[in-house]
This record gives C-alpha cells, sequence and structure tokens, in this order.
C-alpha cells in the first residue's frame, strides 16, 4: 500500500494533466486565498476601521464612532462559524428580512470556508509533489495565471461599474431579495455602505495578488532547481 502511495506521488505530469492539474491548482489556491482574506477581514476589522474615517460615517448617519464599530462588530460576530446566537443589534433596529440576509450570508460564509479548507488540502497535495520535483515545469505557471485571471475579471468589474457588479453579484449568490434595506427599517446598511464592499473586494484582492506571486516565485525556483 505504502509502495503504491509513494508512485503516486512521485510519477512524472505529462503535459496534459500538467494544464489540468495547474488550473485545479489555481481554482484552490483562489479559494483558499479568499477564505484566508475573509477570515482577516473579519478578525482585524480592516478596512472597515479606516473606512469610518475615510467614509465619514459618523457625519453620515448621524451615529457615533464607537457605536458604528459596536454594530458592526456584532454583524461579524453573527457572521462567525462558530456562532450559534440569533442575529441582533445592540444600538440599531433590524427587520425579519434584513436578519434573514444575514443568515444567508453566513451560509455563503461557511461555504467559502469549507471550500477554502479543500482549497487548502489540494494545495498541500501539490506541495508534495513539488518538494518532489514531480510537477511539471509549467504547472505552477499556468496555476498562478488561473489564480489572479479568474478575479482579475470581477475587480476588473467592480471597478468599471460597481453599482451593477454589485448587484450581479447578489442575484448569483442569493435565490431572493432579502439584500435590498431600506434604512428606515434596517440602518445597519448606512454603516455598511457600497464604497466598504468595494474596499472589501479590493482587500481580498491583495491576497489573490499574494498567493498568485508565491505560485510564480515558485515556478521560476522549480525549474531553476530542474535545470541543475
Amino acid at each position: 500500500m505504502n509502495k503504491k502511495k509513494d508512485r503516486f506521488f512521485q510519477k512524472k505530469e505529462t503535459e496534459p494533466i500538467a494544464w489540468f492539474h495547474g488550473i485545479l491548482l489555481g481554482i484552490a489556491a483562489l479559494l483558499f486565498s479568499t477564505a484566508f482574506g475573509l477570515g482577516v477581514i473579519c478578525v482585524s476589522n480592516q478596512p472597515f476601521v479606516r473606512d469610518i474615517a475615510a467614509l465619514r460615517m459618523p457625519e453620515r448617519t448621524g451615529l457615533s464612532a464607537d457605536v458604528i464599530f459596536r454594530n458592526y462588530r456584532a454583524v461579524i460576530d453573527f457572521l462567525s462559524p462558530f456562532s450559534k446566537k440569533e442575529f441582533s443589534l445592540p444600538d440599531l433596529a433590524w427587520s425579519p428580512s434584513g436578519a434573514s440576509h444575514f443568515a444567508d450570508v453566513k451560509a455563503v460564509f461557511i461555504g467559502f470556508y469549507i471550500a477554502g479548507f479543500i482549497g487548502f488540502l489540494i494545495c498541500l497535495f501539490f506541495l508534495i509533489r513539488a518538494i518532489n520535483r514531480r510537477l511539471h515545469r509549467g504547472t505552477l505557471l499556468i496555476s498562478a495565471v488561473t489564480t489572479i485571471a479568474l478575479p482579475a475579471v470581477f475587480l476588473s468589474a467592480m471597478a468599471i461599474d460597481f453599482d451593477r457588479a454589485f448587484v450581479a453579484f447578489h442575484h448569483v449568490l442569493f435565490n431572493n431579495m432579502d439584500w435590498i434595506f431600506d434604512p428606515a427599517v434596517d440602518p445597519v446598511i448606512l454603516i455598511m455602505p457600497g464604497d466598504y464592499f468595494l474596499h472589501c473586494a479590493f482587500f481580498l484582492g491583495a491576497f489573490w495578488i499574494l498567493i498568485a506571486a508565491v505560485q510564480f516565485i515558485a515556478h521560476i525556483a522549480l525549474n531553476r532547481q530542474t535545470k541543475r
């Protein structure tokens, strides 16, 4: 059994398989970096803390910075996969449809975390193959391009027409219209404006660029070792 396992990890890739593995690894790295980036956003409170002042939230909402942050944290804490609490806000009112939407968002987040963990395992598998020098010389280059190309389309759409991309994004992820908030009954939307979500997208973009760069650097290093 161990000999078969060793042969599996040590078998050299052919070029068609390298393309398949490169695309698979690129998608896996994208899923992992997305889940990791979401976790960093939730734990670090960035870019929200910066946006409180940058987007002049206290002046726009009439709420103090402390109240804004406290209610933001209540939303983020609810979105945690480890939270079992019902949705509630310490200072702001909310509607049943608003609470329902955040429950939907939580399900999406959990889906990303699960996909990210699977992506991590796939990346670990290819890391073992790379250490054993059993990757095709083009696999990591293909994966790096895949990782950056897919979100580049998304980020470009956000930069060109954020409102349209934002609406399309919600139609893809949600099967209802609970995401359309009325500030009169769900004032939480006032402390989470569109620009904040745009900044979150570019914040995640930094992780996508980083993991694509890691793959590209690994590609160069692997090819140098192969030539020796």
